[in-house]
């Protein structure tokens, strides 16, 4: 079925709008939230004295859950996050909100709101995931990694830290850090030993990490899917090693279901 999106029309008070809209029309989140309005459901709001009726909650929702892509009227991010939260499992659902938000299309927090808010199927899942979700992250097998380690119990690391110079400028950024052990887990896709130059990078860039303390385990695709719990068992004993308190020594089972049985 064709998804109509709705038409754009000067703003009404007694029409669904949403947050952004009201800003644009110099209405601010205090006045919002006050009892002048009311909300339909998440990020959408009318006039306090509209009566909710079936109709104007309809339109509402083919507000809230349609955009515009390159032309095209399509579900928003925010949605389709939702909807899919019937369809995948949990470390899928998060492999695709944090390729939402590397793709630019949303960010942690809204994808959180409108978990928060969904009441429909999935609603629990999709609530779960999106607290795993993370700005900055390069690729699926990096979520993926991190899933693993949260879903065994390990303490869930740091994403996209960066290591910056004495004067504060930027040198190095980490895919997963534990910045109080110095501590850094990262993924290392093909492309890393089939680039001459990019592998000469690491290698020094290595050595200057080993100067100033700091340890690098680095994880490989095949480390992932075919000896996922010996990769567990490196950042646990690292953690510990590294003096970390309270790491847990068994390995909590959900982690086995979502790799192994994935």
């Amino acid at each position: 079925m064709a998804i109509t999106a709705p038409e754009t029309h000067p703003f009404d008070p007694k029409q669904p709008f949403s947050r952004a809209q009201a800003r644009a029309a110099g209405i601010g989140l205090k006045t919002l939230l006050s009892s002048r309005f009311q909300k339909v459901f998440y990020d959408c709001y009318v006039s306090s004295n509209v009566p909710l009726t079936t109709k104007l909650r309809a339109k509402a929702a083919l507000g809230t859950a349609v955009t515009r892509f390159r032309n095209l009227p399509v579900t928003t991010p925010e949605q389709t996050f939702l909807d899919l939260a019937t369809g995948l499992d949990l470390v899928a659902l998060v492999v695709l909100g944090d390729s939402l938000i590397r793709a630019g299309r949303t960010s942690s927090a809204v994808l959180r709101d409108a978990a928060t808010a969904w009441r429909s199927r999935g609603a629990k899942l999709a609530r779960r995931a999106a607290r795993y979700v993370r700005d900055g992250v390069d690729s699926g097998m990096e979520t993926r990694l991190r899933m693993l380690l949260v879903l065994a119990g390990l303490p869930g690391p740091e994403v996209n830290f960066i290591l910056r110079h004495p004067d504060g400028s930027w040198w190095m950024r980490f895919d997963m850090c534990y910045p109080s052990l110095k501590l850094i887990i990262e993924y290392d896709g093909r492309q890393h030993a089939e680039d001459s130059n990019q592998w000469l990078h690491d290698l020094r860039r290595r050595e200057a990490l080993d100067r100033m303390g700091w340890r690098v385990i680095v994880i490989t695709k095949h480390d992932y899917y075919e000896t996922p719990e010996d990769v567990l068992i490196r950042v646990r004993d690292a953690l510990i090693e590294r003096g970390m308190v309270g790491v847990r020594r068994r390995f909590k089972p959900e982690w086995v279901r979502h790799v192994i049985g994935a």
